[in-house]
């Protein structure tokens, strides 16, 4: 998904600058991956490592 896609999927409260700056911090944890350019734009994905935490925080609630 890119930044844009992200920012209209999810009501964050947030603008495009902003999460693509958490996006990045994800991204240099391992958390997500840069995928393919669609346009202009890149792409992200969520890793292996990323599914596990996040499998990981959904079981806190």
């Amino acid at each position: 998904m890119t930044v844009r896609e992200i920012a209209t999927a999810e009501e964050f409260g947030l603008k495009e600058n902003t999460i693509f700056k958490k996006i990045k911090d994800f991204e240099n944890s391992g958390y997500i991956g840069r995928g393919l350019k669609e346009g202009r734009a890149d792409t992200f994905f969520i890793t292996p490592e990323g599914c596990k935490c996040l499998e990981k925080e959904r079981g806190k609630s």
